[in-house]
């Protein structure tokens, strides 16, 4: 996006990287990372979920390219703007997707149409674990104390190099974490933060040699 805006302000001419096409229906749109996160953990169980989330609307298909989606919002929508994370369903996916608000333009009748930048199709809800500085109590009675933090995982193109999405910089480039995911732990190497949005924070991460065994944690 700053790419664009500098390009458009050095007066150079900003071209489309996917072609747009026409297209229609209705999806189900859910805003802030908490409800997103959620859903996400359903994974193929989501349309069986009856639990009322409030961030939860539903938006019209406007045109989709192979990079993401356009969706028409109805009026009164004020959540939506540029770098806001979503999560949107499908009617014939069983899972949500994930993604990131790249564009954003009014309408007449103040509904508004926002372009998303899908970052996956398959996200998956992770827990990481980091050792936390003890406290008196811990330290006398010798036992560990983690923290929990709750992410979303983005896929990589191979089974070592992925992203990560948390809820703002909660976490430390060049430092390891535990992670779960289901019932299978690893350890992985934060490398670095790619970017910081309204509400949340995209990491690029890999696996990394385990040191020590990490304590056996459910997602």
């Amino acid at each position: 996006m700053l790419r664009s805006l500098r390009m458009r302000w050095s007066g150079k001419q900003v071209t489309r990287k996917a072609k747009r096409i026409v297209a229609s229906g209705e999806v189900r749109v859910i805003y802030e990372f908490p409800p997103i996160r959620r859903v996400i953990s359903l994974r193929d169980q989501a349309d069986k979920h009856h639990g009322h989330e409030p961030t939860q609307v539903k938006a019209h298909i406007a045109d989709i390219s192979a990079s993401g989606l356009g969706l028409l919002l109805k009026p009164g929508e004020q959540w939506a703007r540029i770098g806001r994370l979503v999560g949107i369903k499908q009617p014939d996916t069983p899972c949500w997707s994930v993604g990131i608000v790249r564009r954003f333009a009014a309408r007449e009748g103040a509904a508004a149409l926002i372009g998303v930048q899908v970052l996956a199709v398959n996200p998956e809800s992770v827990r990481l674990v980091e050792k936390s500085a003890d406290s008196k109590w811990e330290r006398i009675t010798e036992h560990d104390v983690y923290r929990n933090i709750l992410a979303i995982l983005i896929p990589g193109p191979d089974n070592k190099s992925f992203s990560l999405l948390t809820p703002g910089k909660v976490l430390m480039p060049g430092h390891e974490y535990g992670m779960a995911l289901g019932s299978q732990t690893q350890e992985i190497l934060v490398r670095d933060l790619l970017e910081v949005g309204s509400d949340f924070a995209l990491y690029q991460a890999t696996t990394a040699t385990p040191h020590n065994p990490i304590p056996s944690i459910s997602n």
